[in-house]
């Protein structure tokens, strides 16, 4: 029997190491579609795989954006088929400062 929890984790693990190669293929295959974002009092819709590019989180990153980390991966409710977690994450300009 599968690890829900360990599974979760290994797709978000897989999201944050493309986002950091700057490989839009990878984060499009992490993602499930459609995908939804929700900050900033914005909701954003992608409906299908391949439309979230990887220029759009650039310009919400911040200036000087060169990587990112999570900081926090917390369950909130694991089930056989869905996954919950609170996150926090940090994001790191080239010299190792945070943004």
């Amino acid at each position: 029997m599968s690890d829900p929890l360990k599974s979760a984790l290994a797709v978000l693990d897989a999201y944050m190491a493309g986002l950091n190669r700057g490989d839009e293929a990878a984060v499009n295959a992490a993602c499930n579609f459609p995908h939804v974002r929700i900050a900033g009092g914005k909701v954003v819709v992608w409906p299908t795989r391949g439309e979230y590019r990887l220029d759009d989180f650039r310009a919400r990153a911040g200036d000087g954006w060169a990587r990112s980390q999570w900081d926090e991966r917390t369950p909130i409710h694991v089930g056989p088929d869905k996954v919950h977690l609170k996150v926090k994450f940090s994001r790191f300009r080239g010299d190792g400062s945070l943004l």
